[in-house]
């Protein structure tokens, strides 16, 4: 049996851009948004989108010009904010980093992955009490955040708790199997 459902066609091209963003087809991205944005869309959605694509596939010059083109449209849209702190942790600017990730934060407090974004950030910087108290945050707010349990066993490993480290490694992997930096650390420490 099929079942009909409505959807407002802005919202059908841009999960359609969606779609064509994960699977890399710039193109196909760049086509969908023009007509989500013809039968409505919000602009900074159609930006939201593009900046993803671009950071993605690396080109942080051209996914910071999209993130600061949704920030223009909405300048509370998380997903640009934490985007830009993205880009600028990946260029080494931490200060920058940092700034976007609180105001993404201070929108949106519930957003478990903002947590351990802010973690990780953290854990460069070697302030090791911080980033534990984010990543455990993170956690709290969603216990299937594989990445913290990763980024905790990090943060014990650097302290020299090795059978804690171990054991994040671990959980990272159960709900992760697949995850090779998880099992990489596993391997160092049990060989």
């Amino acid at each position: 049996m099929a079942i009909a459902r409505n959807i407002e066609p802005a919202t059908f091209y841009l999960k359609i851009a969606n779609i064509a963003a994960r699977a890399g087809q710039e193109h196909d991205m760049i086509e969908t948004t023009g007509e989500a944005l013809l039968h409505g869309s919000r602009q900074y959605e159609v930006y939201e989108i593009k900046g993803d694509f671009y950071l993605g596939r690396s080109n942080l010059t051209k996914a910071l010009s999209m993130y600061e083109e949704a920030l223009r449209y909405n300048s509370r849209s998380v997903v640009a904010l934490s985007g830009k702190g993205i880009i600028f942790y990946q260029r080494g600017d931490i200060t920058k980093a940092e700034n976007e990730f609180l105001k993404a934060l201070k929108i949106e407090p519930q957003n478990d992955a903002l947590y351990n974004n802010l973690g990780a950030l953290y854990l460069t910087s070697d302030s090791l009490e911080k980033a534990e108290n984010l990543f455990k945050k993170s956690l709290k707010k969603n216990p299937n955040q594989y990445e913290a349990y990763y980024n905790l066993g990090l943060i014990y490993e650097k302290m020299g708790k090795i059978e804690d480290a171990l054991s994040m490694y671990y959980k990272t992997l159960q709900m992760h199997p697949s995850y090779v930096p998880a099992q990489k650390k596993v391997e160092e420490f049990t060989k």
